[in-house]
């Protein structure tokens, strides 16, 4: 199956102006693809590893009351990733979204990251968080979605 094919291919992240901190408009063909993007824009945040450092397969989990929720949860999850071990996400293998019976959303992304050297001289920024303010995604009337997030440095 093409990559393009997949649920979770084709959505891009760009930085935006915002008064504090730093915001980004995510957009894509589904949601799913939101979350890939966001994935992405909070590790490109955070930096670059270098091209030879060692990739490993890992995943990332979140639940949401709505979209909104899950989008901010899943890009914590991935800033925890990196956080305990080491590991910027890179692509995803798969990605499952799931609506709960209580109305609730769940995220399961299983991709390649990696492994990060945070010794002296890195050029890593530190991205405390992925924040609510400002927050919306929505899908519009061709069937684009886009969300917009903030990012706590």
């Amino acid at each position: 199956m093409s990559a393009a094919a997949e649920p979770w291919a084709g959505g891009t992240f760009r930085a935006i102006e915002h008064t504090a901190d730093e915001a980004y408009a995510l957009e894509g063909p589904s949601y799913p693809s939101l979350l890939v993007a966001a994935a992405r824009a909070v590790c490109a945040r955070i930096g670059a590893p270098e091209p030879e450092a060692p990739v490993q397969a890992a995943e990332v989990e979140a639940e949401g009351l709505d979209r909104e929720d899950l989008l901010v949860r899943f890009g914590q999850a991935v800033l925890l990733r990196f956080a305990l071990e080491d590991l910027l996400f890179e692509a995803p293998e798969e990605l499952h979204v799931e609506a709960r019976a209580d109305g609730a959303l769940a995220a399961r992304m299983r991709g390649r990251f990696r492994r990060v050297d945070r010794g002296a001289g890195s050029a890593l920024t530190e991205v405390k968080a992925v924040t609510y303010h400002d927050l919306h995604v929505r899908e519009d009337e061709n069937g684009v979605w886009r969300a917009r997030f903030v990012l706590d440095l």
